[in-house]
């Protein structure tokens, strides 16, 4: 808004002298302003819906699978819809002009070309810093989610500042290192900072994108590597079976198959101070006991549960109801006796949204209303002899339901990748968004260089020197916001697993990320502002010098 008004400002001088009022001008603008959110509502909530129509199957399925939640519009409003995100694209747009409108206002003359960067490197360097402690001392002293979201938004804003601060000050570093022989070369980083003082705002618009885009790339993909890897450790059976009376089947397994080993896996129900709770047994063998995952464990853990003097339960459980490692926990079950024992072991659940603890197989009745698992082991045993051994299961039992390991592998990260392919589309409409922003900032701020590529064609420069020039230029500026967005999209992804996951579902997961993730998203982030800024170069780099010519009348 602000570069568009400033680019009206001599026909605003020209109303001004033919009598009509600032009071009009600015009335007109908003008018123009309101007409525009009101088309872009219409057209955004037909077109938002039209894909919401779209992505609903599947995305319902897989919820339906993974929590039994039926997603669906059914008594969706279009008006509320419409009345909601017009009312929000509203009040955007007047934020966004009220300091630009406030200027013409005051003065109708933004020939300073005041901009966010015209004040010191230490101010924004020094209001980064503040944001950055105020952001910190928000996730010491609360732990409420929405002031979780709070300081993540400062955390945000201080890398705003930071990009304020340091992006011109790089870009006058490179450009003092480059020699005065090569003009084209040193016009252009010089004229790169101009940008950068002109298009604050886009900018800082672009790095939100790449940092939020980075942000969510590492958050996913840790949590697909810690599921995947959490999985493969404790699936180590080779085949599961669930059945009513697995009793049965595994009397009938070690009749066929002798040289199988069948575990039972008895689970049932008790209750926390009135909320439900999972039981589950767990092996006591050694081996067994390696593929458990910790997130914290006393030194004695196994010694003390396989004494049966203590239990251990997920970090829903812990973090939920704030229980530590050596508290003494009280389950009511309803098939049994209660549970009174010492929490010995924290262990890593991912995705389940149930209290659960994990107890000797003794220590749950054979008669439990739940339905019991059979763990299959078949010293690893061929993929065909598998499925043969999963045919004849069926066979005899045709009510049981028996799933491979890798079977149940497969199926959960399809599930996964299904679940958050809306997040990968997401991320890619911001950095669309942020590049158009960018693209017609450098557009408007272009118009001004035709003064000086008039000259410098005047005096040799060719059409496509410019262009390379332009490109880099571009490219220069969106580089230096990638990097700097990195630690910043690392620290936001940081957040998100650490403070806003385990607030909203009370689990966690470590952050891992490779660099060639990193290079990837840079990459990408860098080829689509390259790609939208590189058509107005094009176009500009066609202009004949005698239309280059004209601008210098003015």
């Amino acid at each position: 808004m602000h570069l568009l008004i400033s680019k009206r400002i001599r026909t605003f001088k020209v109303l001004r002298q033919l009598g009509i009022s600032n009071a009009t001008l600015i009335l007109a603008s908003i008018a123009e302003m309101l007409i525009l959110s009101v088309l872009a509502t219409v057209v955004g909530v037909l077109l938002g819906i039209h894909i919401a129509n779209w992505l609903s199957p599947a995305v319902n399925q897989t919820l339906a699978s993974l929590y039994s939640v039926n997603i669906g519009q059914g008594d969706l409003s279009l008006a509320t819809v419409f009345l909601q995100s017009l009312g929000a694209c509203l009040l955007g747009s007047l934020i966004a002009s009220a300091l630009p409108l406030y200027r013409i206002n005051q003065n109708l003359s933004i020939a300073s070309h005041a901009n966010l960067t015209s004040l010191s490197v230490h101010f924004w360097l020094t209001l980064a810093g503040f944001f950055l402690c105020m952001a910190g001392v928000l996730l010491l002293v609360t732990s409420h989610l929405l002031w979780s979201f709070v300081s993540i938004a400062l955390f945000i804003f201080a890398g705003c500042f930071a990009i304020l601060a340091l992006l011109p000050k790089s870009l006058a570093a490179l450009q003092s290192r480059v020699s005065r022989r090569l003009p084209v070369l040193h016009w252009s980083l010089a004229d790169a900072s101009r940008i950068s003082h002109r298009s604050s705002v886009a900018l800082c618009a672009f790095f939100i994108a790449v940092a939020a885009n980075i942000g969510m790339n590492l958050m996913v993909d840790s949590f697909r590597q810690a599921t995947n890897e959490w999985l493969t450790q404790r699936l180590d059976a080779d085949a599961y079976v669930y059945a009513q009376d697995t009793a049965k089947v595994k009397a009938w397994l070690n009749l066929q198959h002798p040289h199988l080993e069948a575990l039972m896996r008895r689970t049932d129900l008790g209750s926390y101070n009135g909320e439900k709770v999972q039981i589950r047994s767990f092996p006591m063998a050694a081996e067994r006991q390696k593929t458990m995952v910790f997130d914290d464990a006393l030194p004695d853990v196994w010694r003390t549960f396989s004494a049966k003097q203590s239990v251990l339960i997920n970090q829903q459980f812990a973090f939920s109801k704030k229980i530590q490692l050596g508290d003494e926990l009280v389950i009511n079950r309803t098939s049994g006796d209660d549970i009174a024992l010492t929490v010995a072991g924290i262990y890593l659940d991912y995705g389940n949204p149930q209290l659960q603890i994990l107890v000797p197989p003794d220590r749950i009745l054979s008669n439990s209303n739940e339905r019991q698992i059979l763990a299959i082991y078949t010293n690893q045993s061929t993929l065909e002899q598998l499925v043969d051994i999963k045919n004849q299961v069926n066979q005899a039992f045709p009510q049981a339901n028996v799933a491979l390991s890798h079977e149940l592998i497969a199926l959960s990260m399809l599930t996964f990748d299904r679940t958050f392919v809306i997040t990968a589309a997401l991320n890619l409409i911001t950095l669309l968004v942020a590049a158009f922003s960018l693209a017609t900032s450098v557009v408007i701020i272009d118009q001004d260089n035709s003064p000086q590529r008039a000259l410098m064609k005047s005096l040799g420069v060719t059409s496509s020197s410019l262009l390379v020039m332009s490109v880099l230029q571009y490219g220069l500026l969106c580089l230096f916001i990638c990097l700097l967005a990195i630690p910043f999209g690392i620290g936001l992804s940081w957040l998100l697993i650490n403070v806003v996951n385990v607030q909203a579902f009370f689990w966690s997961y470590p952050l891992s990320f490779q660099t060639s993730a990193l290079i990837e998203v840079v990459l990408f982030s860098l080829g689509i502002i390259v790609a939208v800024i590189a058509l107005p170069a094009v176009k500009s780099s066609k202009t004949s010098l005698s239309q280059d010519i004209k601008w210098l009348e003015v």
